[in-house]
């Protein structure tokens, strides 16, 4: 699930990036928030690739368009990244392993930034980790040993 809004320079990137996956997602939705730009126009354009584009007309807001796609949309896991996001061909199906573990409710990817070239043409080299991005990551690691969890990044998360 792609939730997003005001998008249009950037959906049909990410779609192709999504779809380029190497594990397969049952149903790619794209949930358009209000978008004024060409978002919706844009994402229409993957249609015969299976892309299913749906338009939160309700109350405004990230939640209420989630909400929108778990209603249409059905599945036993669900993956929600936004569209400024790029992932490499592997990380859905990298992303989907912990949950062989029954007590697993959630994963996240591990957040990396590109410049804007890099993720314009695709490249997904990341720049060094910031000594915050390094705390963040660190913790996470914790948690997992742990089996606990205090956060995770919304950008790229299954539950």
């Amino acid at each position: 699930m792609i939730p997003c809004s005001h998008e249009a320079p950037r959906i049909a990137h990410k779609l192709r990036n999504t779809l380029a996956l190497t594990y397969t997602p049952k149903t790619i939705v794209v949930v358009d928030d209000h978008s004024t730009d060409q978002t919706v126009v844009e994402a229409h354009r993957f249609d015969e690739a299976g892309v299913a584009v749906l338009q939160n007309t309700g109350a405004p807001g990230k939640n209420t368009a989630v909400a929108l796609a778990l209603q249409r949309f059905s599945s036993e896991l669900v993956c929600m990244t936004d569209a400024d996001v790029l992932v490499p061909p592997d990380a859905l199906g990298r992303l989907v392993e912990p949950f062989a573990n029954p007590l697993v409710g959630a994963a996240c990817g591990v957040q990396r930034y590109v410049t804007r070239r890099q993720w314009e043409q695709g490249e997904l080299v990341p720049l060094p980790m910031t000594p915050e991005d390094r705390c963040s990551h660190l913790l996470r690691l914790f948690e997992t040993r742990l089996d606990s969890i205090v956060g995770l990044h919304g950008q790229f998360l299954m539950v």
